[in-house]
């Protein structure tokens, strides 16, 4: 039986290898691309809808602070969208570099928290819902996958600090701490979870892989000898096949244009180009040349030919 110590430090702190980290961080790299994207158009398509519809119930103030509120999104989205997508085109950046692009990852999960917190108290301040906040808070359960410890400061902290300022900044209104609270501790979950999930996958993915290449290796090689089998030799003669067989079209392509000689080449050209010469300046006599012509270029294409 394990003790609450060992459960809570293999909860929080999980053995992953070198391999597993890298391919967390492009999962997150991608992830962040397409939710950045996503965002973006949404916030862009509310921010118009809001605009169109209460454009004669609102002052100048209020469409200034709705552009800002939105718009700080938006930069955060096309900024997230564009390192990411520079960075997916770039596969060996992020196994050369993980500090940096955990780096990335862990300030734009914070960025986006923050403005999620700002953009709640403001809703709060006008009787509106917590909304915005709480998507995050689901997003980042979701589709960011981060170490348990960070993703537990970065989730609970939020929760923590928005219900701090929501409750005690302000007389309008009260939280229910437990629902809140409840709330918080289930995405923090949700996070953990889902980090330890997709260790689990991609861990049980490269021993399969390496199974399969060790297998593949016993199959193909002799045991005593360590030489490719028979098996191995039958899976490469098609593509030897095909090697040979084109390089033998090519050898002979090659010996019938070095065979032609220049001056039966040349010969030729000239018992096409004399006639046309012939009978445009002589016409009187083009019938007999265009056929002493002919009749000579039939016998150097035979001569070529044997």
């Amino acid at each position: 039986m394990t003790k609450p110590s060992e459960w809570l430090k293999s909860w929080f702190f999980p053995t992953t290898s070198k391999e597993t980290e890298s391919e967390i961080d492009s999962l997150n790299v991608k992830n962040i691309h397409y939710v950045s994207l996503v965002i973006g158009i949404v916030q862009t398509i509310s921010l118009v809808v809001f605009l169109i519809m209460n454009h004669n119930r609102i002052n100048e103030s209020e469409v200034l602070y709705a552009v800002i509120r939105v718009g700080l999104s938006i930069v955060l989205c096309v900024l997230g969208y564009l390192i990411a997508g520079s960075l997916m085109k770039k596969p060996d950046t992020v196994k050369q570099h993980p500090r940096s692009v955990r780096l990335f990852i862990g300030s734009f999960l914070i960025l986006l928290v923050v403005w999620s917190m700002v953009v709640s108290v403001w809703n709060y301040i006008n009787h509106q819902q917590l909304l915005t906040f709480y998507t995050v808070g689901l997003i980042a359960a979701l589709f960011v996958k981060l170490h348990p410890v960070f993703t537990t400061t970065v989730i609970f902290g939020s929760y923590i600090v928005n219900y701090l300022i929501l409750n005690f900044g302000f007389e309008r209104g009260v939280i229910n701490p437990y629902n809140y609270m409840m709330l918080g501790a289930l995405s923090v979950i949700g996070a953990i979870m889902n980090y330890r999930l997709t260790v689990g996958y991609i861990s049980e993915k490269n021993k399969a892989n390496m199974l399969n290449n060790s297998l593949e290796i016993i199959a193909n090689h002799d045991s005593i000898t360590r030489l490719q089998n028979r098996y191995a030799l039958n899976q490469h003669v098609p593509d030897l096949s095909k090697k040979i067989s084109a390089s033998r079209s090519a050898i002979s392509t090659a010996s019938r244009l070095s065979t032609t000689p220049t001056v039966t080449v040349w010969a030729m050209m000239c018992s096409r180009a004399l006639p046309i010469f012939w009978y445009r300046f002589f016409p009187l006599r083009a019938c007999s040349a265009l056929a002493v012509m002919n009749s000579w270029s039939s016998r150097r294409t035979v001569t070529l030919t044997a």
